[in-house]
């Protein structure tokens, strides 16, 4: 029933954007909450699952986006009503939600976490692209690349055995996986860039000296993921094509 967790605030991660890979969780909450609160993170297929009657807020103000959805959650949840903050990516990993639940938990707001399925890790299932593979890699590395954050130190990320997924700001794609190379990463090394076209993942693989020169040339908007280390070459043998959508009815 609508309304059912009242005056609760629920900060839900929406992964890919795929509502097939949302969690049980995320697609009964999204459907079934007074209003949520979003930002152009989170794709027109998520946005379609909710209902017609739920009251939509956009915070994507480039410098007051944080105040903003603060703003609309605190004075819903006030009101008595269930509310969610809808992102991008999982919620608590590099989903921004981790302020939010600080500030919600000072003013003594109810409120849950509800995770997805990270980008790297849902990209890779829907192409093909392990994240580990016995005798190729024993770790995953994310890095969100972030104009205003810190500067990884690249030369500690290197590791064979482990794959390094790049994502968040992809106008720093080039530049971030020049500097893995110029901190000891193999020019040699398996890579693929993967982009998002009409909801599908294409795979474009290369070594990482020769996919760092394409980057330059590329329009990064569409990239999503870019996958290093040997994984890469175990992805060949598991790449197939997408299974067809359920159409209902």
């Amino acid at each position: 029933m609508r309304g059912a967790a009242e005056g609760r605030v629920y900060l839900v991660g929406t992964g890919i954007g795929d509502p097939d890979f949302l969690t049980m969780r995320a697609d009964r909450i999204l459907r079934t909450v007074d209003a949520i609160v979003h930002d152009r993170s989170v794709s027109a297929a998520i946005l379609s699952i909710v209902p017609e009657g739920t009251e939509r807020i956009i915070a994507d103000d480039p410098d007051e986006a944080e105040h903003q959805a603060l703003q609309a959650l605190t004075t819903i949840a006030l009101q008595g009503r269930s509310v969610a903050c809808v992102k991008g990516g999982d919620a608590f990993a590099f989903g921004e939600c981790t302020p939010l639940a600080r500030l919600l938990a000072e003013a003594s707001i109810p409120f849950e976490i509800v995770p997805a399925i990270s980008i790297p890790a849902g990209w890779g299932a829907r192409t093909g692209t392990p994240l580990t593979h016995r005798g190729a890699a024993t770790g995953i590395c994310f890095i969100r690349l972030d104009a205003g954050g810190i500067e990884p130190d690249w030369k500690r990320l290197i590791d064979p055995q482990t794959t390094i997924a790049l994502y968040g700001n992809m106008e720093l794609a080039a530049e971030s996986l020049e500097l893995l190379i110029d901190a000891g990463l193999p020019p040699d090394t398996p890579a693929a860039i993967l982009e998002e076209t009409a909801g599908e993942g294409i795979l474009t693989r290369d070594d990482a000296a020769s996919l760092a020169k394409l980057l330059h040339a590329m329009d990064t908007s569409s990239i999503r993921v870019i996958y290093i280390g040997k994984v890469v070459r175990v992805g060949e043998l598991l790449s197939v094509a997408p299974p067809p959508r359920e159409t209902g009815g």
